[in-house]
């Protein structure tokens, strides 16, 4: 049996959290169409530093029982990264984001997790070493922004521990894991380009162009949130999706921050 202990770190509350479906009525404004965003996403070559990993942790083949008598239904969990679970970032301290789905159209209350990071030729992790995850009480992506100093260069393995029971259970009968690979790097030749000042498009179109999927995703994450009914930001985070073989979570809700 594993204890979850949610000692240390920011809890994530994702209650007050706003949800806008993947294709509700994408619109663009009349007289003032958005322009087309080019967003092709390309694969870095992993050669020579790279950790190996794979996208889906255990437990129950991605799937939590959750006490299926309580809670209304199974809950899959999955990272929204390559199937390699590989990825790039450039920021010291960047986003992730995961996929819940539950059987049922929600459930009455979230389950709780704890996310890890560990450097990952050291396997040490970073303080804060257990950080409170709280799953959102119905289906869509999430983000998990994360309070961690990165270090270029660096490769980092993170972990996200899922409790399948019921949130007022108090034991530890099942749980399920997903993680993933993460190392910062810098793009000085684009620098320029990555100057806050330019415009959200830019940035994402950067970052995908030179395979720094984090932030990209994020980027794209950012305009679906400001703009939920604007067809090309929509058509932008399904192109990113599908360059990560995640055609399945293209229509799922994005569940945004307030």
């Amino acid at each position: 049996m594993v204890k979850i202990k949610l000692l240390y770190g920011i809890a994530f509350a994702l209650t007050t959290l706003t949800s806008y479906p993947a294709q509700a009525q994408l619109m663009e404004s009349t007289g003032n169409r958005a322009e087309s965003i080019a967003v092709e996403f390309k694969q870095p070559d992993y050669s020579g530093d790279a950790p190996s990993g794979r996208r889906r942790g255990t437990g129950n083949r991605g799937y939590c029982p959750m006490a299926v008598s309580e809670m209304g239904g199974n809950l899959r969990v999955t990272p929204v990264i390559a199937k390699d679970s590989r990825g790039l970032t450039v920021n010291e301290s960047p986003t992730i984001w995961v996929h819940v789905s539950y059987q049922s159209e929600s459930v009455e209350r979230g389950l709780s997790g704890e996310f890890s990071l560990r450097d990952s030729k050291t396997n040490t992790k970073l303080a804060p070493k257990y950080l409170p995850v709280t799953l959102p009480s119905r289906s869509g992506v999430f983000s998990i922004p994360l309070p961690y100093s990165l270090e270029v260069g660096k490769w980092y393995r993170w972990n996200l521990i899922v409790d399948c029971n019921s949130p007022d259970s108090f034991y530890d009968d099942s749980v399920l894991f997903i993680r993933g690979l993460l190392k910062r790097v810098e793009l000085p030749e684009f620098k320029h380009q990555l100057d806050t000042k330019n415009s959200q498009q830019k940035l994402m179109t950067v970052y995908a162009e030179n395979g720094i999927w984090y932030d990209a995703l994020n980027q794209a994450a950012k305009l679906r949130c400001s703009n939920p009914q604007n067809a090309t930001f929509a058509e932008a985070w399904s192109r990113l999706l599908k360059a990560v073989e995640l055609e399945k979570i293209v229509q799922e809700s994005l569940i945004c921050r307030e």
